[in-house]
């Protein structure tokens, strides 16, 4: 049976974690902007008012325009995720939601020098309905759970597949473990889903319940 109590820390936990992931990497680009803008003023005095070197300053400009550019991603993932509690009753494309899931893990995936790939050719354009935050809180789990003792250099996928009116998800390339385990099925349970035989996978309605509520 699914604790509220636990639930509620769950969906907490959850967007704390991705908050932190994210400003955490926006404080890595602006600490980057940072040094390249100091870069850039250093060799300004030392000119003495003489023309700079072109290339070195085409090359700092250069690189100051790709971490811009991931500051601008950074900030629609963050400004996406907010999104997803906007209504807790919505239609959702898996696909969409399986790539979005990826992306909020990523740096996780990072630090344990693993891979993410999907799978969402089999799912195509399904459309699940329920909230959004909830449907991207399991797929989180599911990949941290897959994390959580994965080696380095582990792949891991995420398949869904449009199964039994509903979706059938899975995590493939590593065995789930851990206390994220134990959340992600009681979130599968709560939103009216079930856990399957292969570890990993489970099953979710064409409608979410919200777990908790």
């Amino acid at each position: 049976m699914s604790d509220p109590g636990e639930l509620l820390r769950g969906h907490l936990g959850f967007w704390g974690a991705v908050c932190r992931s994210i400003s955490h990497e926006m404080n890595n680009v602006t600490a980057i902007l940072i040094e390249l803008a100091g870069l850039m003023q250093d060799r300004l005095a030392a000119a003495g008012g003489q023309a700079v070197d072109g290339q070195k300053t085409a090359a700092t400009l250069g690189r100051m325009g790709t971490q811009l550019e991931r500051a601008r991603r950074l900030m629609g993932l963050l400004n996406r995720f907010g999104h997803s509690v906007d209504d807790f009753d919505t239609s959702i494309e898996v696909s969409e939601a399986v790539e979005q899931a990826l992306a909020l893990c990523r740096r996780f995936a990072d630090l344990k020098k693993c891979e993410l790939e999907s799978e969402v050719a089999a799912a195509g354009r399904y459309i699940i309905s329920g909230s959004p935050f909830v449907l991207l809180h399991i797929l989180f789990r599911a990949l941290r759970a897959g994390l959580e003792q994965a080696p380095a250099g582990t792949q891991l996928l995420l398949r869904a597949t449009a199964a039994e009116q509903g979706c059938r998800f899975e995590v493939t390339g590593a065995t789930p473990t851990g206390d994220e385990v134990r959340l992600l099925e009681q979130l599968v349970v709560a939103s009216g889903g079930r856990l399957l035989d292969q570890p990993g996978s489970f099953w979710l309605p064409a409608r979410l319940r919200f777990p908790g509520a």
